[in-house]
């Protein structure tokens, strides 16, 4: 399951996560499409290979590649607060 480890550093890079009253899990990978267009593609064919639902948007020169899934959301809030609780940010 090397694609946890991809998944979480690239979130750790510039991304967001979202969750609603109405329980909308939604998780945003923001991307310049000229610089990291490689990355691009190799991050929406990961998504599409492990089943996950996707759209793309484009917002002032960004890239924008947005899941629902609460699953991945919940992941990742584990393994990002189990990080910075052992590097003491909180």
């Amino acid at each position: 399951m090397l694609y946890h480890g991809y998944l979480i550093g690239l979130f750790v890079g510039d991304e967001y996560l979202y969750h609603d009253r109405w329980g909308h899990y939604k998780i945003n990978f923001y991307l310049n499409p000229k610089k990291y267009r490689d990355i691009a593609k190799f991050t929406i064919n990961l998504l599409n290979k492990i089943g996950l639902s996707l759209y793309i948007m484009h917002h002032k020169g960004c890239l924008i590649i947005c899941i629902n899934s609460k699953k991945l959301f919940l992941y990742i809030q584990k393994k990002l607060i189990k990080y910075f609780w052992k590097k003491k940010i909180f």
